[in-house]
């Protein structure tokens, strides 16, 4: 027999808020998919229950929201030491050197296994957060992406031109290293520092190609360095780096913000799949 739909879109609220920690009343509901008058006869009958809440505008999942209420102190203890665990995942994502101290366990440093569980908390618990994350991941993205079509570009030219190299790919990244440079004001370093050194082409510690290449080797690097089209590529790829470097920064303020949250004994928001089960019970109004 087919459920009925109202109780389809109970179980889907239940999913998606789940999954998503918040939603605004127009997301949650195209989510949905179903019927207005059956969406908030589903919704309402969920509020009425307590695991979903509205506040400030936004639908949450009840363990998403900042006020909870713990049934005993075990309960709080099994969340907070959860929380610290995820920590060790926040510090891993961030690249933080800081660091924080448990009773008996001393300096603990990040740990690469509690990454995913700490982003799941992130992306359920702290939206806007994660949305940073996102931002600035699709940020670093497409800086990849630009910085591989501009390296393979000049690549190409290298190895058709009759330069003989011991290390092309040292000069592709001394050619788009040095673009970024003139970018930001500064003057092209590998290129300054182009030099003969024990039979050798070297610059700025790279090997590139053996002393006869010296000049050939030179007149190629300016004239990549001075491509028009080169710099408008690299004036892109600068852009990108700028804007990722910003979003992690205020990301990586938000981080430090809910580590010390917990080293002052206030478990985590949202959930993963290691969350222990422990009852969250949310203040009568």
């Amino acid at each position: 027999m087919a459920r009925q739909p109202i109780l389809v879109a109970v179980v889907q609220v239940i999913e998606i808020l789940r999954a998503e920690g918040s939603l605004s009343p127009g997301e949650l509901m195209k989510k949905v998919g179903v019927p207005k008058k059956t969406f908030y006869r589903a919704l309402s009958a969920l509020r009425d229950s307590g695991v979903v809440v509205k506040d400030d505008g936004r639908y949450y999942w009840y363990e998403s929201l900042d006020t909870r209420i713990y049934e005993n102190k075990f309960e709080h203890g099994l969340a907070l030491k959860h929380s610290k665990n995820i920590v060790l995942g926040l510090k891993c994502i961030t690249g933080s050197s800081s660091s924080y101290f448990v009773e008996g366990e001393g300096n603990l440093m990040s740990k690469p296994e509690y990454a995913e569980p700490a982003l799941m908390h992130l992306r359920t618990g702290y939206s806007g957060t994660y949305e940073l994350y996102e931002k600035a991941e699709n940020a670093k993205r497409q800086t990849n992406k630009k910085e591989d079509e501009l390296e393979e570009g000049i690549k190409a030219r290298l190895l058709a031109s009759s330069l003989q190299l011991q290390y092309p790919q040292h000069v592709v990244k001394i050619i788009l290293d040095d673009i970024k440079e003139v970018l930001r004001g500064r003057k092209p370093r590998f290129l300054a520092d182009l030099h003969v050194e024990d039979e050798n082409v070297r610059s700025c510690g790279y090997t590139l190609a053996k002393r006869e290449m010296f000049e050939s080797l030179k007149h190629f690097i300016m004239e990549e360095e001075a491509s028009k089209e080169n710099r408008e590529s690299c004036s892109r790829i600068v852009e990108l780096e700028n804007k990722y470097y910003t979003l992690r920064q205020k990301f990586s303020r938000k981080i430090e913000n809910l580590i010390m949250q917990v080293e002052n004994g206030r478990p985590l928001k949202g959930n993963c799949q290691f969350c222990p089960k422990v009852k969250i019970i949310r203040p009568t109004e």
